[in-house]
Protein backbone atom coordinates (compact mmCIF):
# COMPACT_ATOMS: atom_id res chain seq x y z
CA UNK A 1 0.00 0.00 0.00
CA UNK A 2 0.94 3.61 -0.12
CA UNK A 3 4.43 3.52 1.64
CA UNK A 4 7.50 5.75 2.69
CA UNK A 5 10.14 3.61 0.98
CA UNK A 6 12.56 5.67 -1.08
CA UNK A 7 12.19 5.52 -4.64
CA UNK A 8 15.40 3.90 -5.22
CA UNK A 9 14.47 1.13 -3.08
CA UNK A 10 16.03 -2.18 -4.52
CA UNK A 11 13.46 -4.62 -5.03
CA UNK A 12 15.92 -6.56 -6.68
CA UNK A 13 18.17 -7.34 -3.87
CA UNK A 14 15.24 -8.63 -1.87
CA UNK A 15 14.29 -11.51 -5.08
CA UNK A 16 17.83 -12.24 -5.51
CA UNK A 17 17.96 -13.11 -1.77
CA UNK A 18 14.31 -15.11 -1.75
CA UNK A 19 12.84 -12.46 0.52
CA UNK A 20 10.05 -12.16 -2.24
CA UNK A 21 8.78 -13.35 -5.13
CA UNK A 22 6.32 -10.95 -6.33
CA UNK A 23 4.94 -7.47 -4.81
CA UNK A 24 2.01 -6.02 -4.99
CA UNK A 25 2.27 -1.73 -4.22
CA UNK A 26 -0.93 0.59 -4.62
CA UNK A 27 0.44 3.62 -5.52
CA UNK A 28 -1.90 6.21 -4.20
CA UNK A 29 -1.78 9.95 -5.58
CA UNK A 30 -3.88 11.10 -2.40
CA UNK A 31 -1.51 10.26 -0.23
CA UNK A 32 -0.84 13.09 1.89
CA UNK A 33 1.25 11.57 5.19
CA UNK A 34 3.99 10.62 2.67
CA UNK A 35 3.92 14.33 0.86
CA UNK A 36 4.03 15.78 4.48
CA UNK A 37 6.88 12.94 5.17
CA UNK A 38 9.08 14.62 2.46
CA UNK A 39 8.45 18.63 4.15
CA UNK A 40 9.87 16.89 7.58
CA UNK A 41 12.49 14.91 5.66
CA UNK A 42 14.35 18.31 4.43
CA UNK A 43 13.47 20.00 8.29
CA UNK A 44 14.57 17.32 10.39
CA UNK A 45 17.81 15.29 9.73
CA UNK A 46 17.07 11.84 11.36
CA UNK A 47 14.38 11.08 9.26
CA UNK A 48 16.00 11.54 5.90
CA UNK A 49 15.10 7.88 5.27
CA UNK A 50 11.17 8.70 4.22
CA UNK A 51 10.40 8.55 0.86
CA UNK A 52 7.76 8.72 -1.16
CA UNK A 53 7.66 5.53 -3.26
CA UNK A 54 3.82 5.02 -2.23
CA UNK A 55 2.94 8.20 -4.20
CA UNK A 56 5.68 8.88 -6.96
CA UNK A 57 6.84 4.95 -7.34
CA UNK A 58 9.61 3.37 -7.59
CA UNK A 59 12.60 4.71 -9.56
CA UNK A 60 13.12 1.46 -11.57
CA UNK A 61 10.69 -1.29 -13.23
CA UNK A 62 10.82 -4.78 -11.93
CA UNK A 63 9.23 -7.35 -13.46
CA UNK A 64 7.96 -9.45 -10.40
CA UNK A 65 6.07 -5.36 -9.15
CA UNK A 66 2.85 -4.76 -9.77
CA UNK A 67 1.84 -1.20 -9.07
CA UNK A 68 -1.77 -0.72 -8.82
CA UNK A 69 -3.23 2.72 -8.70
CA UNK A 70 -5.12 4.44 -5.89
CA UNK A 71 -7.47 7.43 -4.54
CA UNK A 72 -7.92 6.16 -1.28
CA UNK A 73 -5.39 8.47 0.47
CA UNK A 74 -2.85 7.23 3.22
CA UNK A 75 -4.67 4.23 5.26
CA UNK A 76 -8.03 4.20 2.98
CA UNK A 77 -6.55 1.02 1.51
CA UNK A 78 -7.22 -0.90 4.31
CA UNK A 79 -10.87 -2.66 4.27
CA UNK A 80 -12.15 -5.75 4.09
CA UNK A 81 -13.24 -4.56 0.28
CA UNK A 82 -10.09 -3.79 -1.07
CA UNK A 83 -8.05 -6.71 0.89
CA UNK A 84 -10.57 -8.81 -0.77
CA UNK A 85 -10.48 -7.61 -4.10
CA UNK A 86 -6.86 -6.56 -4.45
CA UNK A 87 -4.57 -8.26 -2.41
CA UNK A 88 -6.62 -11.63 -1.66
CA UNK A 89 -6.56 -12.18 -5.47
CA UNK A 90 -2.66 -10.90 -5.76
CA UNK A 91 -1.42 -13.41 -2.75
CA UNK A 92 -3.31 -16.38 -4.50
CA UNK A 93 -2.38 -16.01 -7.97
Amino acid sequence: MGNILDVNFDWQKLKDNHQCDKVLVEKSTNDMAIAAGQVYRRLIPWVDWIGCAGKVGFSRDYSFIEIVPSESGHSGMINKTNMKNKWFSFLTS
